[in-house]
């Protein structure tokens, strides 16, 4: 669900996205970019900003990880407004990264699955995801609603 995050810059496309973390190590830019892997998969890649473009194995700890991680998916929300039948790969650059993305999806289980199609990886297959898994990458696609929704 949408929630209170860091506001955002977006290029036109909702691809590529900007913010600031504001926390006890000061102010800290952030990229969120979402690239194509084929017609139909973009995977999403978030790190710190830096004078090339971000870096994504950075641990910058600003202790703000609530407002970064809802503010990662209010992107996925306004991604998926301009790109609706796409679909995100979302994969953990190290073993660190994996345990709180797993986290991140079975503590939000219920919005996720309300809202999203989600498949975990496991032992390099695809299978629908179940919290009780520990999945190596997560694929993520919109519901299509229906009128009861």
């Amino acid at each position: 669900m949408k929630g209170e995050g860091y506001k955002t810059a977006a290029n036109d496309e909702r691809t590529y996205f900007t913010f600031t973390s504001i926390g006890t190590k000061g102010t800290i830019p952030k990229v969120v970019e979402y690239m194509r892997f084929d017609h139909k998969i973009w995977n999403l890649a978030f790190g710190d900003a830096n004078e090339l473009d971000f870096d994504d194995a950075v641990v910058s700890d600003n202790r703000d990880a609530r407002k970064v991680i809802q503010t990662i998916v209010n992107t996925v929300y306004a991604f998926f407004e301009k790109h609706p039948g796409q679909e995100i790969y979302i994969e953990p650059v190290d073993d660190r990264r994996k345990k709180l993305y797993n986290f991140i999806f079975s503590h939000r289980r219920e919005e996720i699955i309300t809202n999203f199609h989600v498949e975990g990886m496991l032992e390099g297959k695809r299978e629908l995801y179940s919290s009780e898994n520990f999945c190596d990458a997560f694929f993520v696609s919109q519901k299509e609603r229906t009128f009861e929704d």
